[in-house]
């Protein structure tokens, strides 16, 4: 197992980014997972940055998929950022788990949705769920 999982960023209680290098196999997904619940906690939303993922094995992605993901309202909605020539991009397809998720091709696209979410809900005083 070799994964590297750090926080690169924070925004408030917004966002934060989990950068992740490395591979995601049963260990990694492990650790990551752990990563998100932890961070999933206090933030309205989780970045997690898949870009330098050199493996998602089947049991990393059965990690992942078992983190909650949070009902309208709560924190810690997941976002994950999966360039479309990436490795993860690809898996997340293969296995159709690319819906589960919000997918962004790059850092500032998912910045930019968790953002403009954060700015619907606090003008209107809750979740914004799109139309």
């Amino acid at each position: 197992m070799s994964i590297d999982v750090s926080v690169r960023a924070w925004c408030g209680d917004r966002f934060a980014v989990l950068a992740v290098d490395g591979e995601v196999d049963a260990d990694g997904g492990l650790v990551l997972a752990e990563a998100i619940s932890r961070i999933a906690r206090t933030q309205q939303a989780v970045i997690v940055d898949l870009t330098h993922v050199r493996l998602l094995a089947a049991a990393g992605l059965h990690c992942l998929n078992c983190v909650d993901q949070p009902t309208d309202g709560d924190q810690g909605a997941l976002h994950l950022v999966c360039p479309e020539s990436s490795i993860a991009s690809t898996i997340l397809r293969a296995t159709r788990l690319h819906d589960r998720w919000p997918v962004h091709r790059d850092f500032a696209q998912a910045v930019d949705v968790v953002m403009s979410r954060s700015s619907v809900e606090l003008a209107v005083g809750g979740p914004h769920v799109p139309t």
